[in-house]
C-alpha cells in the first residue's frame, strides 16, 4: 500500500468495517465506501487500486486485531490447558466486541455460496488450525478428554464458546428472544469455564 496521506487509508478501512458490519459484505461498493469516509474515489485508487486489493487489506486488518486479541505469545510458557482456555476466552471478546461485523459476514457467507467461494478463491479467508492443535496437545498432555477426536471438540468448541457471541438469541422462543445474559462478557466467560469442566479435564495446570 502507498504511503500514507493525512491517514486516509486508514479511514477508508475503518469505513469499511463500519459499513460491513451494519450492511453486510455483499452491499459493499466502493462508491458507498468513499461516500461515507468523505474521501474522493481518485485517492481510493490511489491506496487501493481496487476493491479486490482493498478486500484483502480489510480482512489482513480483521486478522491483525484477532492476532492481537489472542496474545499467544503472552502464553507461551504456561501449560496447554491453560493456552487452549487463553486462547478460547480471546477468541469469545473478540466475538463479542466485533458482534456486528463478524455476525454479517458469516450470515452473508452463509447465504451466499458465490460470493463465500470468490473470497475463497481470491485467497482472503486463512485457515486457521490453531484451535485444533491446542486441542491435540491437551489431549496428549491428559488434560481434557481423548474420547472424542480432535476435530470433533474442535467442532464443539467452535460452536458451544466461540460463536453464542454473535447470535445471542433464543431461537426456539417466541420472536427469538434474546438471552437476557447476552450483553454480558462474563456470562460468556462462566459458559466457557462450565463447557471445559465437562470435558472431563484430568486436573488444572
Amino acid at each position: 500500500m502507498p504511503r500514507h496521506s493525512a491517514h486516509l487509508d486508514e479511514k477508508l478501512l475503518k469505513t469499511g468495517l463500519e459499513l460491513i458490519a451494519s450492511d453486510g459484505l455483499k452491499s459493499l461498493t466502493v462508491r458507498k465506501v468513499c461516500q461515507k469516509a468523505g474521501v474522493n474515489l481518485g485517492m481510493f485508487s490511489y491506496f487501493f487500486k481496487d476493491k479486490d486489493t482493498y478486500l484483502k487489506y480489510l480482512f489482513k486488518t480483521i486478522y491483525i486485531k484477532l492476532d492481537l486479541f489472542w496474545g499467544m505469545d503472552q502464553v507461551a510458557e504456561l501449560g496447554s490447558l491453560q493456552r487452549l482456555k487463553h486462547f478460547c476466552k480471546r477468541s469469545v471478546c473478540f466475538a463479542y466486541e466485533n458482534m456486528y461485523l463478524l455476525r454479517a459476514i458469516m450470515v452473508d457467507f452463509a447465504t451466499d455460496e458465490i460470493l463465500y467461494r470468490d473470497c475463497v478463491q481470491k485467497g482472503l479467508l486463512h485457515s486457521n488450525d490453531l484451535l485444533l492443535q491446542l486441542i491435540q496437545s491437551a489431549q496428549q498432555d491428559g488434560y481434557i478428554t481423548s474420547e472424542i477426536s480432535a476435530e470433533e471438540l474442535h467442532e464443539y468448541l467452535t460452536f458451544s464458546i466461540i460463536f453464542p457471541p454473535l447470535f445471542p438469541t433464543i431461537p426456539h422462543l417466541p420472536k427469538a428472544q434474546m438471552n437476557p445474559k447476552a450483553h454480558d462478557l462474563e456470562y460468556y466467560y462462566t459458559r466457557c469455564d462450565k463447557i471445559f469442566k465437562g470435558l472431563e479435564i484430568k486436573k488444572d495446570e
